[in-house]
């Protein structure tokens, strides 16, 4: 995983956590993309939407 300047919020890695974040790491998470593993479990599924959130909450 990649981490920009804001952290793991910052999902698109563009240098600020915004609703570009959300729709990005959503659009991942709907497709089941590997990306969107977020906790690094091996599994794409609720938990990862929920750690995201936590992250993307937490802002720059």
């Amino acid at each position: 995983m990649i981490l920009g300047a804001c952290g793991r919020g910052d999902y698109n890695i563009d240098g600020t956590v915004n609703t570009l974040d959300v729709i990005g790491f959503l659009n991942d998470w709907s497709a089941g993309n590997a990306n969107a593993d977020h906790n690094c479990d091996g599994q794409v599924d609720t938990i990862d939407v929920i750690s995201f959130l936590n992250d993307w909450n937490a802002g720059c």
